[in-house]
């Protein structure tokens, strides 16, 4: 009887341990860092925009180019599939998601090649409504999100004759993060719907 009851204690403990190391794995899973790393940009002598997206800055995701039509933006993912996406759908009209609340930002950064014909009183007006961008868009991110980093720069050039524009958003989340925004979303459209 003795010998019986240890066995029983004994994998009972086992279980215990079986039932902790999977809880502890599915808490990791959900919280464990996801960091995405976007980065979009037009290129002025091929008149595209292109976007990718990448896991740890390493992982290519996805990746493609987009353009604009009259009904909507295209995203090209690969040569001969794209997926349209209507101005209207791009509008968030759900007050009570803040993604900049939800999902952290923790690095813009910007690179601007503008052609310069001449040297003239364009390059000064450039340069302050530059300069005036970079000041809003820092103050602005940064009451919300005090360890956001901004890094703009802009290159001015003679003799190029095209805009080129980088755009690189570092974005970190968790799959708990993602499935709280998507039953928010769900539960928002039920309640529009009644």
């Amino acid at each position: 009887m003795f010998y019986t009851l240890f066995l029983y204690k004994k994998t009972a403990i086992a279980d215990i341990k079986i039932v902790l190391l999977f809880a502890v794995l599915f808490y990791l899973i959900l919280i464990f860092p996801i960091f995405i790393n976007l980065k979009v940009g037009y290129i002025g002598s091929i008149k595209k925009a292109l976007f990718g997206a990448y896991l740890y800055s390493k992982i290519k995701t996805f990746s493609g180019y987009i353009e604009g039509d009259r009904s909507g933006l295209f995203l090209h993912y690969s040569n001969k599939k794209a997926l349209l996406i209507n101005y209207n759908s791009i509008r968030i009209k759900n007050d009570d998601i803040d993604l900049m609340k939800e999902y952290n930002v923790l690095k813009v950064k910007t690179w601007a090649e503008i052609p310069i014909k001449e040297l003239s009183i364009n390059l000064a007006t450039y340069s302050f409504v530059l300069n005036y961008a970079n000041v809003m868009l820092k103050r602005h991110l940064l009451n919300r999100k005090s360890y956001l980093k901004i890094h703009n720069n802009a290159d001015f050039i003679l003799c190029g004759q095209d805009f080129n524009f980088v755009l690189e958003i570092v974005v970190v989340f968790n799959i708990l993060t993602v499935i709280i925004t998507l039953l928010k979303l769900l539960v928002r459209k039920i309640i529009n719907e009644r």
